[in-house]
């Protein structure tokens, strides 16, 4: 009988270890086959890290516009400056590291300063 192998991931994602797979053995649909060489192995690593990286990143960003989005409605100035600051250097590391486009960063961030110029200078916004 010959067995296949599969890299099961560990909660840490540092540890790897091979899982030896009865090839009767249903596959989850939807999944590519098992790898078989170590630089596709790798790479199936990586992306799921990098999958779990950007997902939280992500999560992060909307946490933050959701803070600033808060802060004027509630029309808290100082608050807002805060947030509005924290909001700016996140979606900027964010698009350094290229989990979002710069484009789709100077977007998310003009927005967020339109939004924020409504309470901070209501002359300027429009």
């Amino acid at each position: 009988m010959i067995l296949s192998v599969k890299l099961c991931y560990l909660k840490t994602l540092n540890k790897r270890e091979f899982c030896y797979l009865n090839p009767k053995e249903e596959t989850l649909a939807g999944k590519a086959a098992p790898k078989k060489n170590l630089s596709a192995i790798k790479r199936a690593r990586q992306a799921e890290k990098n999958r779990l990286r950007n997902k939280a990143v992500k999560t992060t960003i909307k946490t933050i516009t959701k803070k600033v989005e808060m802060a004027v409605s509630g029309k808290k100035k100082e608050e807002l400056q805060k947030a509005f600051a924290d909001a700016t250097k996140v979606i900027t590391k964010a698009a350094s590291k290229g989990v979002l486009h710069r484009n789709a960063a100077s977007r998310k961030i003009s927005r967020l300063a339109r939004i924020a110029n409504t309470l901070i200078r209501p002359e300027v916004a429009s």
